[in-house]
């Protein structure tokens, strides 16, 4: 009986053993396990990083360091901030970075001054807008012109007869030409910062050179007309009478007292 009782007394303590012995194995088995995925990482990270770069940009080497981050590639402007195509501006205030190829403005061809419409031998096409540089006695601007539309004969007589049916007929060698001219200053220099511009102020010039007389019609609504600021604009009818036989008139405005300069703008 003693025995029995001994044995069945010493069963418990024996488990308990029994159990600490288990849980020191397993904790020896998890440790040597992450000191070998320790080990693997460590060893996988280094030969990972042993990896080196170099950099070119259009076949030529750039000396900079690259960098590998988290699988991403890394290079410090600096090393494109010396390349001879590349400009890099930065903007602290809007917090930006510009990168983009740099221009050489010594090899640019020098920028010829606009001559269109400014001699009888290159007028300007209808529907192109053209700037001039009036500088007369009384009136200085720079205007943008621009002849939008243009109607003969037949036509431009019926829309004349329409506005005045007591309008003048023209005699049996000529007729009426009509158009629309529009005029915008961006630059007006005088006392009061306007300039008035007015049908009147346009003359039709033969194509052999010679000046048309004046014409007191009444045109189509709107008649050019206006008193003008910088900035604003005024669209309206000029009317002139041409010969027949006349293929190619010029519309000219802003002519010299000495015969020179001015702007031509063609008929059609």
């Amino acid at each position: 009986m003693f025995f029995d009782a001994y044995t069945t007394s010493a069963n418990p303590r024996t488990d308990r053993e029994q159990q600490q012995v288990e849980f020191k194995v397993k904790k020896k088995m998890a440790l040597s396990l992450l000191v070998l995925v320790v080990v693997f990482a460590s060893f996988a990270l280094g030969a990972y990083a042993a990896v080196k770069y170099s950099l070119s940009v259009n076949g030529k080497q750039v000396k900079t360091e690259v960098k590998v981050i988290n699988g991403a590639t890394y290079i410090p402007l600096s090393a494109l901030s010396g390349l001879e195509n590349i400009t890099i501006q930065r903007d602290a205030k809007k917090g930006t970075i510009a990168i983009a190829d740099k221009v050489d403005e010594s090899e640019l061809p020098p920028v010829a001054p606009e001559t269109l419409g400014l001699a009888s031998n290159n007028p300007a096409p209808v529907g192109k807008a053209v700037s001039f540089n009036l500088e007369g006695y009384f009136d200085k601007f720079i205007a943008i012109y621009k002849v939008e539309e243009t109607v003969r004969g037949d036509k431009a007589w019926q829309l004349l007869k329409d506005v005045n049916p007591a309008s003048a007929a023209p005699d049996k060698d000529s007729e009426y030409l009509l158009a629309r001219i529009k005029v915008s200053p961006t630059t007006v220099a005088t006392a009061d910062g306007t300039t008035r511009i007015s049908a009147g102020q346009f003359k039709l010039v033969s194509s052999g050179g010679k000046d048309y007389d004046s014409t007191s019609i009444v045109t189509p609504k709107p008649e050019l007309f206006g008193i003008l600021s910088e900035g604003q604009s005024t669209t309206g009818w000029v009317a002139f009478k041409v010969k027949k036989d006349d293929a190619d008139p010029l519309i000219l405005f802003g002519r010299k007292t000495d015969g020179t300069g001015g702007l031509w703008l063609k008929t059609k």
